[in-house]
């Protein structure tokens, strides 16, 4: 009896991972970025060959890399070593015309369509900017138009973690979570001057729709 039950047991617990949902390396944690590369992003030597084990894509302009350096120089990851980042410009104060360097995207796989999900995570403006940042999120999937998650909502701390989390209905097993920074005003005439750090992307599943 008891052996038939372990095997019940592992047999829910096999089919569980499987249509578990994900939002692979969330932490940003691999490729573990070492010296003397300071960053992983587009065009770098490199990334090509580390974009697999990333799962993420990344504009060019964003990217990962390891915590108190660069971008993160005065923050300490949320969760492991390392963080993501989206270094925005200029162009990007106006939404209608952000270029596709300032997004970052993953696929979340192992979604019920019909079931609510909640996705969190930790952001933070860099220390030494402005401050005149928002991130906007998006998903959406095959057939579906992207939905807007969240839009333009100022990132409220520098150097300084936030917690932040929005929630959807899903469409479809698979569906592809967009992340868009913006300048919401020109704080400085400089290209590049300000960035947003994330971490620790999560999901969790709520209640069926149905």
């Amino acid at each position: 009896m008891k052996t038939a039950t372990r095997i019940l047991i592992a047999l829910l617990a096999a089919k569980f991972a499987a249509n578990a949902q994900e939002v692979a390396n969330g932490s940003f944690e691999q490729p573990e970025i070492k010296a003397p590369v300071e960053i992983l992003t587009p065009g770098q030597p490199g990334y090509a060959e580390a974009e697999a084990a990333m799962h993420w894509s990344f504009g060019a302009g964003a990217g990962i890399c390891p915590e108190r350096v660069l971008y993160a120089e005065q923050v300490a990851a949320a969760d492991g070593h390392q963080v993501a980042f989206i270094q925005g410009n200029i162009d990007s104060r106006n939404p209608e015309v952000d270029p596709p360097s300032c997004i970052m995207g993953i696929d979340v796989t192992g979604l019920e369509a019909g079931k609510e999900y909640e996705i969190s995570w930790q952001q933070a403006g860099r220390a030494t900017d402005t401050g005149q940042t928002a991130v906007s999120v998006h998903i959406g999937a095959v057939a579906v138009p992207p939905l807007p998650l969240m839009t333009k909502e100022p990132v409220g701390t520098r150097g300084e973690w936030e917690s932040k989390s929005v929630w959807f209905l899903a469409a479809a097993p698979t569906m592809r979570l967009n992340i868009t920074h913006h300048i919401l005003e020109a704080g400085s005439s400089t290209v590049g001057s300000e960035s947003t750090l994330f971490d620790n992307f999560k999901i969790s599943a709520g209640r069926s729709a149905n």
